[in-house]
């Protein structure tokens, strides 16, 4: 167990208080930065007919340089949803949905930038379609956040003092692996994407690469496979009922989260949604019984007296 809790030390020195300020005020430069410079590329393509082949591919409506410091937020999150981790589960995946509507508002960027200058949206209605379908997703998932949240409690802890805390040293030696984990596949996407354009820069047989295709599919694969482990690891604490249950079913919230991130237009956000949805209501069984469970236990005692 030594190398667990060495991982667990190592996890509260990442996000200590001063990192995470220090973490907050990075996103926010590579943000603004992000920001100018995809105003300025922009800028380029749509007075500078001459421009490399590369600048002319960021596009021309300026609306879509938006889209740039949402995607620095959105790492951001990543790695405040591992530094929740070990605080409980429930947390996690309330998180993860909070992640997944963030990509929606971004998404909704996305499609203002395809509709170009605002005097032509008229002219393209199936744009126009999806625009406002991701809009009304975005606002449909902000509701199911705050629902989610609302609905959640903070129970008593379960199980011994001793086997406690050697579960929340497992889930922080699990936040250093995905921390190490998802820099890594951020880098690797980020590195990709500017390959990817560079060899189709000025190429219009090669297909440009899909924003939204890039590291969160693989974000939510891992995250189904790492609430597994939770799960399973979770019976060293209990195996109650109630708490199998509702960790197999926030498994299932994150699959079809995952499916939503690659699925066609209509049927990303569904799945989204049915997803939250479904974690919902296992969270609304999960306070129910319980609520029964701590009444009856209660009647019981009163009994025995």
């Amino acid at each position: 167990m030594k190398p667990i809790h060495a991982l667990g030390t190592l996890f509260d020195r990442l996000y200590s208080d001063r990192n995470v300020a220090r973490l907050e005020r990075a996103t926010m430069v590579a943000a603004c930065t992000g920001f100018f410079v995809h105003l300025a590329l922009i800028a380029l393509s749509r007075h500078v007919p001459e421009a490399p082949a590369i600048v002319q591919g960021v596009g021309t409506s300026y609306f879509g340089a938006i889209y740039t410091p949402f995607s620095f937020i959105l790492f951001y999150e990543v790695l405040m949803l591992v530094k929740v981790l070990p605080q409980s589960i429930t947390t996690a995946i309330g998180k993860q949905f909070e992640i997944l509507s963030l990509v929606t508002v971004r998404n909704v960027f996305k499609d203002i930038a395809e509709l170009g200058d605002i005097e032509g949206w008229t002219d393209q209605p199936e744009a126009l379609r999806v625009l406002l379908y991701d809009m009304g997703g975005a606002v449909a998932m902000f509701a199911l956040v705050a629902c989610f949240y609302h609905m959640r409690r903070k129970g008593r802890a379960i199980g011994g003092a001793d086997r406690l805390s050697s579960f929340i040293a497992l889930k922080k030696s699990i936040g250093v692996l995905l921390t190490a984990l998802f820099v890594v596949m951020a880098s690797v996407s980020l590195i990709g994407w500017a390959m990817a354009e560079i060899r189709g820069a000025g190429s219009p047989d090669v297909p440009g690469v899909d924003l939204d295709l890039i590291f969160f599919p693989d974000f939510f694969k891992v995250m189904i496979f790492t609430d597994v482990l939770l799960l399973i690891a979770s019976f060293a604490i209990t195996n109650s009922y109630r708490y199998v249950f509702r960790n197999a079913g926030f498994v299932i919230s994150t699959i079809l989260l995952r499916v939503s991130i690659t699925a066609p237009t209509y049927y990303d956000l569904g799945a989204a949604l049915i997803g939250m949805v479904f974690g919902i209501t296992i969270l609304a069984g999960f306070n129910y019984t319980t609520y029964v469970e701590s009444r009856q236990s209660r009647q019981d005692g009163d009994e025995v007296e």
